[in-house]
């Protein structure tokens, strides 16, 4: 038990918690891509998602794997 403690407490102590929410996101987006994220982004990939089809819309769409 006290390894296990051990292993946890060294995981979580480089764990730093983010402090950004949605709107921190979309600036981010906004400044990297210059899209407006809600009108570009907001029904975007047909790739994402459990058991997603068809061919990857570009380089964004998330195409490695299932990321739900």
């Amino acid at each position: 038990m006290g390894l296990s403690l051990l292993c946890a407490l060294l995981v979580f102590a480089g764990v730093a918690p983010a402090e950004a929410d949605m709107l921190d996101l979309n600036e981010m987006v906004r400044q990297v891509t210059g899209k407006i994220p809600i009108f570009f982004y907001s029904s975007y990939g047909c790739y994402c998602g459990i058991g997603g089809q068809g061919q990857p819309r570009d380089a964004t769409d998330c195409h490695q794997g299932e990321l739900v």
